[in-house]
C-alpha cells in the first residue's frame, strides 16, 4: 500500500483563499486594479505550475500516491486566477 503526499494541501488552500479574494476583488469596480491582479494571477499560476512539478518530482522519487484533494485545488485555483485575468481587463461600463 502506498502513502499519499499531502504536504503541499495546505499550501494549494492558502493558494486558493487568496485567488477567490482577488476574485472578488477584480469583480467589484471601485477596487479593480489591473497590475497587481494580473501581478499576482500570473505569478500563482506560475507558482501552481511549479508546486505541480515539485510535487510529481516527490511523489515519483519517493514511491508515494499523489493527492486528489491538492490536484483539485490547483485546478480550481488556476480556474479562479483566469477569471481574475478577465475581470481585471475587462473595460468599465461607461
Amino acid at each position: 500500500m502506498q502513502d499519499t503526499f499531502t504536504l503541499f494541501e495546505p499550501v494549494f488552500y492558502f493558494i486558493l483563499a487568496m485567488s477567490l479574494i482577488m476574485l472578488v476583488l477584480a469583480i467589484i469596480p471601485k477596487y479593480r486594479s489591473r497590475f497587481y491582479q494580473l501581478l499576482f494571477s500570473i505569478s500563482n499560476l506560475i507558482l501552481i505550475v511549479l508546486l505541480f512539478f515539485t510535487e510529481g518530482i516527490i511523489v515519483e522519487e519517493f514511491e508515494l500516491k499523489g493527492d486528489e484533494v491538492t490536484f483539485s485545488l490547483g485546478i480550481i485555483a488556476v480556474t479562479l486566477n483566469i477569471l481574475t485575468v478577465y475581470f481585471a481587463l475587462r473595460k468599465k461600463a461607461a
